[in-house]
């Protein structure tokens, strides 16, 4: 990632820093959700291949550093996988995956034996006040360091084949988050990853999760 993204993402991030609100009860918290992430992927050969919709969840822990702004870092892992693909008698199957070649012999079979994303990540997010108070809407920005790997499992010669690839991406979030009580809340994201070609063959990926917060 070049360094003017990554000095924009760091602003995105920690500038609520600087935006503290007299009187707020200022709490740390920590969080789980369950997600959904499609992976758009580049061409049509790798789309009919691979899955690219995986489920999976992860971990969070945050600050909230104001009545308008909180940030956070997390980690988060989901997995998807299971196709099966068989190359013809008379050509190997050669797919271009993360700028490395994953061979399928001739008259070989191979499953897909899982297609798995993980990153750790930092965002920071503002908050707006929505009807009672109890329900807020979220936007937010940040910046996950993942990594996108596809472990195959060549059956005729019972060879693992594995390519993977990690890169910096920028994400932004929109969604809501509901207060339970003073202790525990519930949300939902919507998160969009543009990749800027820092993972090839992939264009974007696109997250859905829920999730819950428990305040100390």
């Amino acid at each position: 990632m070049k360094p003017a993204t990554i000095a924009i993402a760091a602003a995105l991030v920690l500038a609520p820093a600087a935006a503290l609100a007299d009187g707020h009860d200022k709490r740390f918290y920590i969080g789980a959700d369950y997600s959904n992430i499609r992976v758009g992927l580049d061409s049509a050969e790798l789309k009919a291949a691979l899955d690219a919709s995986y489920n999976g969840g992860g971990i969070r822990f945050g600050k909230r550093i104001s009545d308008r702004f909180s940030a956070e870092a997390g980690y988060f892992r989901a997995t998807g996988g299971g196709q099966t693909l068989t190359a013809p008698a008379d050509a190997p199957i050669q797919l271009s995956i993360l700028d490395q070649k994953l061979t399928i012999p001739a008259n070989a079979t191979a499953r897909i034996q899982e297609e798995k994303v993980t990153a750790f990540a930092l965002d920071g997010f503002a908050h707006f006040p929505l009807g009672d108070g109890r329900l807020e809407g979220l936007a937010g920005a940040g910046v996950a360091y993942g990594d996108y790997e596809i472990i195959a499992i060549e059956t005729t010669n019972n060879t693992r084949l594995s390519v993977s690839e990690s890169a910096p991406i920028l994400r932004f979030a929109l969604g809501a988050e509901y207060r339970i009580n003073d202790r525990a809340g519930v949300r939902a994201l919507v998160r969009y990853y543009p990749t800027f070609n820092q993972i090839s063959g992939v264009s974007d990926l696109r997250e859905l999760s829920v999730g819950f917060n428990i305040s100390f």
